[in-house]
């Protein structure tokens, strides 16, 4: 089974499928239908270390880390074949945590102002591939977030308030109505 290091779980209709790594120099697929035995996927490829995995309508989303300090999300019906998501809403951002929601899947995503001061907000879409902000007030400008998770149609969101003082911040969650339609 892969190790805890750098793994990643989500939940299809046939089970559980992880991405993590098995040695010191890889990592791939593990397939479970349980939860506790795991089998590694033959023939599924890397999508180029990725940070967080998440099933959505039928396809694999993974977040890769992009050369300029940036993210991507990659897309994938079988874990063999990955494809670039392409959307406005994703140029030039470092992508989080993804999670999947009753109405699609939401991604934490920040980028640098010219000022030089990070912002951060919050990403929806219904089906992995068409992107939208999810409008947030006030802005999350000094928070840095961790993980989403959805319950009822609200979401939770753990982060970080950078502007709480040392030596971390305190901790903060934030509950969100259901993303709009």
């Amino acid at each position: 089974a892969p190790s805890q290091n750098g793994t990643f779980v989500t939940a299809t209709p046939d089970g559980f499928v992880a991405f993590g790594q098995v040695t010191n120099e890889t990592s791939g697929f593990w397939h479970s239908t349980d939860g506790r035995a795991w089998s590694p996927m033959s023939g599924a490829k890397d999508p180029g270390n990725p940070r967080a995995l998440a099933y959505v309508d039928g396809r694999f989303l993974a977040i890769i880390p992009n050369l300029d300090q940036t993210s991507g999300l990659v897309v994938s019906s079988d874990l063999t074949t990955w494809t670039p998501v392409v959307s406005e809403a994703l140029t030039g951002v470092n992508l989080g945590g993804l999670a999947v929601t009753v109405g699609g899947v939401v991604a934490e995503a920040s980028a640098f102002a010219v000022s030089g001061a990070e912002r951060t907000w919050i990403l929806f879409s219904s089906d992995g591939s068409d992107w939208r902000s999810y409008p947030l007030d006030p802005p999350l400008d000094s928070l840095q977030l961790g993980r989403v998770a959805e319950f009822q149609g609200k979401l939770v969101i753990a982060a970080i308030d950078a502007g709480s003082g040392p030596p971390n911040g305190s901790a903060v969650f934030l509950t969100l109505g259901p993303p709009p339609a």
